[in-house]
């Protein structure tokens, strides 16, 4: 991955301008459980990172976070939410069991942060991206 465009913090606030809008955490008991970091572009969601602390997993919070983001992305006109992933990982079946589609290497190539052809191919070796229409 080391190939991957990298991303200041000036591409951020360029680029997606949105990028926390529809964020959020998830807090029980005065704790931080789980979070999520996502940016709105056009219509659409776009999954940078969520995450479930580990003492936490298995009880459905997942579930319930996708569930809480649906909502926030209707709200704000978002018709359809996307994840990125490595190939290989747990959050691969999470995002399918949630009803996320895997993409074709052709639907992939819309999502690719990058122009250039040779670091666009890598991408698309390693990575999945998923969507859920909303």
């Amino acid at each position: 991955m080391k190939d991957f465009e990298k991303w200041d913090k000036d591409n951020f606030l360029l680029d997606l301008p949105l990028k926390f809008k529809l964020s959020f955490f998830v807090i029980s008991k005065k704790k931080l459980i789980g979070y999520g970091i996502i940016s709105q572009k056009s219509d659409s969601a776009h999954i940078h990172r969520i995450a479930v602390s580990p003492e936490y997993t298995g009880r459905g919070i997942g579930h319930q976070m996708i569930r809480f983001l649906k909502q926030k992305a209707r709200n704000h006109d978002c018709y359809k939410i996307v994840a990125e992933t490595l190939k290989g990982i747990k959050s691969n079946k999470f995002y399918q069991k949630e009803g996320f589609k895997k993409l074709s290497l052709t639907e992939q190539k819309k999502y690719a942060l990058t122009k250039k052809p040779d670091i666009r191919r890598k991408f698309m070796k390693e990575s999945y991206v998923f969507e859920l229409k909303i």
